[in-house]
């Protein structure tokens, strides 16, 4: 086999998968739900309230690591989750379901960097009300850095912007397959 063959077979291989419609429909969906989420980030939203376990468990389980880890481990744990999930589906080789969920794990920093956004105004409602405090206001006064709190939160809300992207490209990337009938 020579390698002409060979180029010929692997482009021809790639263009003989097909777009399994289930998934192209499926990955629109989510989407267009990501992208209305990011838009609207102060209204509710069911993957906000997702988001919102995933942060309060985090400060449970940090609980008793000091202040700054019990701070940081809300809006921590509330990115690895998913973060873990999608490497769980990617190296599973299930790069439809990992792309989701990037999209998620982007979707979920735009929170954060909402809430990182609000460290100085502190205007955001609380779980607990005035009697809490603020994890970024708190965070970020102890790290010296109050003052940046508009750079930091844009610089981590252009990153989201980039997962939600890539995980966008992935899903509908995967979206394609080489046995729609399987």
């Amino acid at each position: 086999m020579n390698a002409v063959s060979v180029i010929y077979r692997a482009i021809e291989q790639e263009y003989s998968k097909q777009i399994h419609y289930g998934k192209l429909i499926g990955a629109l969906i989510a989407i267009v739900y990501i992208v209305y989420a990011i838009h609207t980030p102060q209204e509710f939203h069911i993957i906000s309230t997702v988001n919102l376990i995933f942060h309060e468990a985090g400060h449970t389980l940090a609980a008793f690591f000091g202040k700054f880890i019990h701070f940081i481990a809300g809006s921590a744990i509330q990115i690895i989750v998913p973060l873990i999930i999608a490497g769980y589906f990617f190296l599973r080789r299930e790069f439809y379901s990992s792309g989701i969920v990037i999209m998620w794990m982007g979707q979920s920093m735009v929170e954060v960097s909402v809430y990182m956004g609000d460290a100085q105004r502190m205007m955001l409602p609380l779980l607990g009300g005035d009697a809490v405090e603020h994890d970024w206001n708190t965070l970020f006064t102890m790290l010296g850095v109050l003052n940046y709190t508009d750079q930091i939160a844009n610089t981590i809300y252009f990153v989201a912007l980039l997962i939600v992207l890539a995980g966008t490209g992935l899903t509908l990337w995967s979206s394609r397959s080489e046995n729609v009938n399987k």
